[in-house]
C-alpha cells in the first residue's frame, strides 16, 4: 500500500518582492562604489560578493 504524501506550502512564502528590492539596492550600491572610484575587489571585500557578480551589475 503506498500513501501519497501531499505538503502543504505557507501562503507567505512568495517573497520575490523582497528579493528584487534587496537586488535592486545591491546594483544601486554596487554602482555608487564604481562611481566613487573603487576596484572590483575593494568592492567584493566591503559587501561580501564575487568579483563576477560586480562586473555583472556594473551596469544595472
Amino acid at each position: 500500500m503506498q500513501k501519497n504524501i501531499v505538503k502543504k506550502m505557507a501562503s507567505d512564502v512568495d517573497n520575490y518582492v523582497a528579493f528584487s528590492e534587496k537586488r535592486y539596492q545591491m546594483i544601486c550600491q554596487i554602482q555608487n562604489f564604481l562611481k566613487e572610484g573603487c576596484s572590483y575587489r575593494e568592492i567584493a571585500k566591503r559587501m561580501g560578493i564575487g568579483r563576477n557578480t560586480i562586473a555583472k551589475y556594473r551596469k544595472g
